[in-house]
């Protein structure tokens, strides 16, 4: 089943950024939110990490024709944490300002590879430090900065038949067992369908 039109870009805002930034850590964001619980998680391990996040649509969705013009607001959050070794202290802010210049002219480029979406370049994009990003993480001092612009999608009339496997979810997963009823291959496996309310 074919991603959204959301999904699909945020899978290539990251695709792109790996391309342009190797070796950094460039993962997707469930959430609009960075929070201080999500430097452990991103930066347990490494020194900088980025995440790409779909914000929300702050301006009116408005409908043109049969298609919806959605301004769709995405944020790269840029989390980075002082590093040291014997020789010197490398800062948070360093390592932040050293990709900052690359992030910016990606986001500009518009180099997304989303197929045969159709979308605006991205417009109002902007760099800032965000509240909330100094934090003592695992002894560290931490940075967040944010990078974040608008950009309009044209999502075209909905086809019948798209969303219905949506409604109908069919969810597998492996159950701990209890130690007193072990199956041999130690697993049990169970299925539940979800019907969503349609209406």
């Amino acid at each position: 089943m074919a991603d959204s039109q959301i999904l699909a870009l945020r899978k290539a805002i990251v695709k792109r950024l790996q391309e342009k930034l190797p070796g950094v850590n460039v993962e997707e964001h469930r959430r609009a939110k960075f929070d201080p619980r999500d430097f452990d998680r991103c930066l347990k391990d490494r020194a900088l990490a980025l995440r790409v996040a779909f914000v929300g649509t702050p301006e009116d969705v408005q409908l043109s024709s049969n298609d919806v013009d959605a301004p769709e607001a995405w944020a790269i959050y840029i989390a980075a944490k002082d590093v040291a070794d014997e020789q010197r202290t490398i800062h948070r802010d360093e390592t932040i300002f050293e990709v900052l210049p690359t992030i910016l002219r990606t986001v500009c480029s518009n180099g997304w590879d989303v197929g045969d979406i159709e979308m605006s370049k991205p417009m109002k994009v902007r760099s800032a430090e965000l509240d909330g990003g100094e934090a003592e993480t695992s002894a560290k001092s931490t940075m967040l900065w944010g990078v974040s612009w608008l950009q309009v999608a044209c999502i075209p009339p909905e086809q019948d038949g798209d969303i219905r496997p949506f409604l109908t979810l069919i969810t597998k997963y492996d159950l701990t067992p209890n130690e007193d009823s072990v199956p041999e291959d130690r697993t049990f496996e169970a299925e539940d369908t979800i019907t969503l309310p349609q209406g």
